[in-house]
């Protein structure tokens, strides 16, 4: 003998679809990624390739460049020593398609970073004058052939919420630390005339 099925009626099922509703729109915000969020996760990733470079030139005793392009927001690795052996670079998951055996490039835009507006603005001399830089080389010691520290700068937001964060590279050592984030845009960057 069968037993008498069980279904779920309509009105079951609209206040079932209700609550999944509401729990979905108590939810959302925590999953969205804030202009804060976006420059903090930048900022990490900067200092993560910073290292990436000073470590390549002192365990090759060589130099490696990165090279800023503000304009595709992105910047790229590759090996500037005179030894045409290193100039192929080791093998990384971080590459992107484009990439060929002796650059390693990383784009803002096609970071994981949520929805927003992520750029970077480029790179700034952190004494004196605002000089823009378009390369910071790192020398077998670890150091930079610049005479300053030098200062990468993101941005997040739009309008009023526009924040930016600069990722300080120290000429001495090349170690790289992340400054406090500001609400005041950098003088000397020509990416600065792009934003909306």
């Amino acid at each position: 003998m069968v037993g008498p099925t069980r279904a779920f009626s309509l009105v079951e099922m609209m206040v079932v679809l209700t609550i999944l509703g509401i729990l979905a729109a108590l939810a959302l915000p925590y999953f969205e990624t804030t202009a804060v969020d976006q420059l903090q996760a930048g900022a990490t990733i900067v200092v993560a390739d910073v290292d990436y470079a000073r470590s390549l030139a002192i365990a090759n005793g060589s130099e490696y460049r990165l090279t800023f392009t503000p304009a595709t927001n992105r910047y790229q690795l590759t090996h500037s020593g005179s030894n045409s052996l290193l100039h192929t670079l080791p093998s990384s998951p971080f590459k992107i398609k484009t990439d060929t055996s002796t650059t390693q490039t990383t784009r803002f835009d096609q970071l994981a970073l949520g929805s927003g507006e992520l750029k970077m603005l480029g790179a700034l001399r952190a004494t004196g004058s605002p000089t823009e830089l378009t390369t910071i080389t790192f020398t077998a010691l670890g150091s930079t052939v610049a005479a300053d520290d030098t200062l990468i700068w993101l941005t997040s937001g739009l309008g009023s919420s526009r924040r930016y964060q600069a990722v300080r590279v120290s000429a001495i050592t090349g170690l790289a630390t992340i400054e406090p984030m500001t609400a005041t845009a950098p003088t000397g960057l020509a990416a600065l005339s792009s934003l909306r």
